[in-house]
């Protein structure tokens, strides 16, 4: 590692935390995001605006060709190859089905400020309550990708200068010089890690250290595939190893299931194709930073909580366009296709337990109407006040499995009479409840709280 990428990395980025540890960049609702991100995202916009004759069509073009070669990918089975239909992996790691697994994705933690999404959204005490009830019982833990979010950017002046410092290495790369790339990944982590103390003292204490735990490569999280950065997060989290999936075998050693983040088969999102993805992140980011234009972030609203807890979830497979790989509600996994791709491969036994959508499903219908009994996603952790997650309880002859949603028990409590609770406003201490969410005839999903 050069030790001048070091040092400049060290010194502007101790310099964007230092503006922002007065500007109030913790604060729980409309953080200021502050004047030097504001301009960057002005001088950002007016390139992009510049350049839009060039670039549109581009991604138009890159986006149908990427879509066709996910397509041919799923449905092109790979001898020797178990972990999903026709998609090979570079990593796995193997575990027996007779364990009690919790599957967490897309945690999306993040540095202070307005990228601090968990933080927003009030989830970040409700996992370590989560991280507590799975740990002191014996439960496995895979979090199950996009679980630090390396791709968002901006949000405040250390935000701001991540991404200056993120595409200036990512130039200095492609002439042969990684060192300024790396180095601002692994002060990134750093603060990252440091910004989720209590969690990722929590996931050590209760998992990493019993030998419990296992971490999947999402998109959001892909550069942790370099060792390098793999070590920026152990001085916090303790020795482990991301891979690309975690298979679950039984005793005969044939396959039960896979976990796996989802995106290998996302035309925008796949390794080695993800530069579309990493654009429309970046794109999305810079217009949220834009001054005097209220421009939506894509979070979960707060009705999505309500929607979960009434019983109200639809339970349906994603489709997307078949020219561009996306549709309207900027979905890029196209889960029809990957159903029939595992049909296809007699892969019909097997569990898949995914993550990447942000829709949580457990045996969703297709839009003919055919069921994908062994198929769960376990959404995210960004729903205001609400996690969800799938249990794996593989310890009875037949494993089990259940999506489930952890909410905070005054949201439940408003559900069943509105006005009653003792909100987070009243002082009192919130207790985080377990609420089981099974596949109901016809679509949707059932919600039973503990």
């Amino acid at each position: 590692m050069s030790t001048l990428s070091q040092q400049f990395v060290a010194g502007v980025s101790a310099w964007g935390l230092r503006r922002d540890s007065g500007a109030g960049v913790d604060a729980l609702d409309d953080a200021p995001i502050g004047w030097r991100a504001q301009c960057w995202a002005v001088l950002k916009s007016a390139v992009v605006a510049g350049t839009a004759t060039v670039w549109i069509p581009t991604v138009a073009s890159r986006a149908a060709r990427n879509h066709r070669r996910a397509l041919r990918t799923m449905n092109r089975p790979t001898p020797g190859t178990e972990t999903m239909a026709g998609q090979p992996y570079t990593t796995a790691l193997d575990w027996p089905a007779n364990i009690r697994l919790v599957v967490v994705s897309d945690l999306h933690r993040c540095i202070p400020g307005r990228l601090d999404v968990p933080r927003r959204q009030q989830t970040k005490p409700l996992y370590d309550a989560m991280l507590e009830h799975y740990g002191t019982a014996g439960w496995h833990l895979c979090e199950n990708g996009d679980i630090e979010d390396m791709w968002i950017v901006g949000g405040s002046t250390y935000g701001a200068v991540y991404d200056a410092l993120r595409i200036t290495g990512g130039l200095l790369a492609r002439l042969g010089r990684p060192s300024l790339r790396v180095e601002n990944y692994r002060r990134f982590l750093r603060v990252v890690t440091e910004n989720n103390r209590s969690t990722y003292d929590a996931v050590r204490r209760w998992f990493v250290q019993p030998g419990r735990y296992g971490r999947t490569i999402g998109n959001h999280d892909g550069p942790l595939r370099h060792p390098s950065l793999n070590e920026a997060i152990r001085p916090a989290l303790g020795a482990f190893r991301p891979v690309d999936a975690i298979r679950l075998h039984h005793p005969d050693g044939s396959l039960a299931a896979v976990v796996t983040h989802g995106h290998h088969g996302d035309g925008w999102n796949a390794p080695g194709q993800d530069n579309l993805g990493k654009l429309s992140a970046w794109l999305a980011n810079t217009l949220a930073d834009l001054p005097s234009l209220d421009t939506p972030e894509g979070l979960p609203p707060e009705q999505a909580t309500r929607t979960t807890v009434d019983g109200e979830l639809p339970n349906r497979l994603i489709r997307v366009s078949g020219t561009f790989g996306a549709n309207s509600r900027y979905d890029s996994l196209d889960e029809e296709a990957l159903f029939a791709a595992v049909h296809a491969c007699d892969l019909d036994s097997v569990w898949f337990l995914l993550g990447h959508t942000h829709s949580p499903v457990r045996s969703p219908q297709a839009g003919d109407g055919r069921t994908w009994e062994r198929y769960a996603n376990a959404g995210s952790g960004i729903t205001p006040s609400m996690i969800t997650a799938i249990e794996w309880d593989g310890t009875a002859e037949t494993p089990t499995v259940t999506l489930v949603a952890w909410v905070w028990s005054d949201v439940i409590d408003q559900a069943d009479d509105a006005g009653s609770a003792a909100g987070p406003e009243s002082g009192a201490p919130r207790r985080a409840r377990r609420v089981v969410l099974t596949p109901r005839p016809g679509g949707g999903l059932d919600a039973a709280p503990d």
